[in-house]
């Protein structure tokens, strides 16, 4: 896989046989009329498919940092990209997926004395910060306790705020959290 230039890349889940536990990415390159892409299985390192909703990335330089709702933040390095031989027992135990990202890290879900461990729902980057930081929240409906934080990449979160009811994502942009 060639991810100079023009990428972009979604994360996703899908059944297998009937369970939703396969966590890929997507790479899609951007630089033709005609956009290639490949998708890429989430592994732990035994090879496991990682089983979880995968529900945001947020990317910097090499690494990818993938939500984990109730797991916390997973991490994974796309130079540890590997290809998958289309033929074989491994092939046949892979279910014959062409690309491999195994996880390289991560920061479990914490919680404070009295409160509920953190649901990481989505994550994205700050920008315009002197460190890039990550942001992370919760997609919470019926409740008013829903939370945004704002973290070191792989360390623990520096402030904690609520949040709206049913969030899908947010950013921080020059200090303004944008919220949908």
């Amino acid at each position: 896989i060639d991810l100079q230039g023009g990428v972009a890349v979604v994360s996703w889940h899908h059944p297998v046989d009937g369970i939703d536990t396969a966590s890929r990415v997507t790479f899609v390159e951007l630089r033709d009329a005609r956009p290639r892409f490949w998708h890429v299985q989430l592994v732990e390192h035994d090879l496991r498919p990682v089983a979880v909703h995968a529900g945001g990335l947020a990317w910097h330089g090499a690494r990818r940092y993938v939500a984990d709702t109730f797991g916390g933040r997973r991490h994974f390095d796309v130079r540890d990209i590997v290809e998958v031989p289309r033929r074989g027992l491994l092939a046949r135990l892979l279910r014959r997926r062409d690309y491999l990202l195994p996880q390289s890290g991560g920061y479990a879900a914490q919680r404070a004395e009295g409160e509920r461990a953190m649901r990481y729902s989505f994550v994205s980057l700050e920008h315009g910060g002197a460190a890039p930081r990550l942001i992370a929240g919760e997609y919470r409906s019926g409740t008013d306790d829903a939370r945004l934080l704002r973290a070191e990449l792989g360390g623990p979160a520096i402030d904690v705020h609520g949040g709206p009811e049913r969030m899908q994502g947010a950013c921080v942009v020059d200090g303004t959290w944008f919220v949908t």
